[in-house]
């Protein structure tokens, strides 16, 4: 027997089907093994982490201009009964007893031109226009010009812009989207009309002047306490969605209350009171900023838009 080839030592037949059976069984492990390769990379791939897809920067830039518009609205009201008396004292204009009295606030040396009997509701037009006429030719302007109350143009700017914030955001539904549509219209009847204010303007514009307080405040009222839970149940945690319900409903309450307040206050009269008007203005206008902020936190915390905002560049 040839000990260093077996197969030579077996019969011719028998050694032939012997290597055949040999180079089988090696082409079977060298299949096994590449089989084997292939599902172990299979494997790999299919349990190795899936890196999370990449935001869409086009998405990403309309939920910031969303966002934007959402926190600069309250922003805008915050700031609206700070910066018009701010504006009033830079300019020599004295503290009025509300925000509304600045639409006709001029500064204390022109103010000073006016006749004793300015501030009587029985002056007429032709004392009014002799009134004009005098300031116009101290202050060598035109007219025109001085039936514009330095800080008139802040006043009505601000109330125009938040109008417009309120008609441009759009409600998460049909009844949100009316009712803060009717509270921009509102806010542009404050902005328009004019509290009553001896003779520059009549009664009739002071009830158009009050009644857009009240549109604003009613209707912004219904948004916090009937279709805020539209998007707060859409929250996953339970606790946040309640502390929104919460803050919503304490809202609402506010909103309704500081109307109450206000009518009662009227009635008796506090008006008169030096600076009541302003405080009660400053209240309730950030009553309004505070809720609006509210709920830019709460849409911040939507699934949606918490994996856009705030930008990561930023």
């Amino acid at each position: 027997m040839n000990l260093s080839n077996p197969a030579k030592s077996l019969p011719q037949g028998l050694g032939a089907a012997a290597a055949r059976y040999t180079r089988a069984a090696r082409r079977m492990m060298r299949g096994a093994t590449t089989g084997d390769r292939q599902l172990e990379t299979k494997f790999d791939l299919e349990t190795a982490p899936v890196p999370p897809p990449q935001p869409d920067p086009l998405v990403g830039h309309v939920v910031g201009t969303y966002m934007g518009l959402h926190w600069g609205t309250g922003w805008i009201a915050f700031l609206f009964p700070i910066l018009v008396p701010l504006l009033g004292f830079a300019l020599h204009v004295p503290l009025q007893d509300s925000l509304s009295a600045y639409f006709f606030a001029y500064p204390a040396d022109v103010s000073a031109l006016a006749c004793a009997d300015l501030k009587e509701p029985a002056l007429g037009k032709c004392q009014f226009a002799r009134y004009i006429a005098a300031l116009s030719a101290q202050e060598g302007k035109p007219a025109a010009w001085l039936f514009l109350s330095p800080i008139r143009l802040v006043f009505v700017g601000f109330l125009t812009a938040v109008a417009a914030c309120l008609y441009l955001y759009k409600g998460f539904s049909r009844w949100e989207n009316i009712l803060l549509n009717v509270a921009a219209v509102g806010a542009l009847m404050i902005a328009v009309f004019p509290e009553h204010h001896g003779a520059f303007n009549t009664h009739w514009t002071s009830f158009l002047h009050f009644g857009g307080v009240a549109i604003l405040f009613l209707c912004v009222a219904a948004v916090s306490l009937f279709c805020s839970e539209l998007t707060v149940r859409r929250l996953k945690d339970p606790k946040r969605r309640d502390y929104y319900d919460g803050m919503y409903g304490l809202y609402a309450l506010l909103m309704v209350g500081y109307l109450i307040f206000a009518v009662i206050a009227f009635l008796l009269r506090w008006h008169h009171l030096s600076h009541f008007v302003l405080v009660l203005e400053l209240v309730g206008i950030w009553i309004f900023a505070f809720y609006w902020w509210t709920k830019s936190a709460e849409m911040e915390e939507q699934e949606f838009i918490a994996e856009f905002w705030p930008p990561r560049d930023a």
